[in-house]
């Protein structure tokens, strides 16, 4: 546990010095974002009216007032 605590968290003091009384020897454990690399996913971002309903497309979101309501 303490293997995998120091793979997550390599700088924790108190997890080397555990790893250390439990007979660990240095070098400490690889830490994971080094063991296993991951290439990162492009963020996407949405415009405003954007959804995933639409495809990708923006919907037109102003809406016309009654017939009744609109100036003359």
């Amino acid at each position: 546990m303490v293997v995998d605590g120091l793979r997550h968290v390599p700088d924790s003091t108190v997890l080397q010095r555990i790893y250390k009384e439990r007979g660990g020897k240095l070098p400490y454990p690889e830490p994971i974002s080094r063991a296993v690399e991951v290439p990162a996913a492009p963020a996407q971002t949405r415009q405003e009216g954007e959804t995933p309903e639409t495809g990708g497309k923006i919907q037109n979101t102003v809406q016309q007032a009654p017939p009744s309501q609109r100036p003359t």
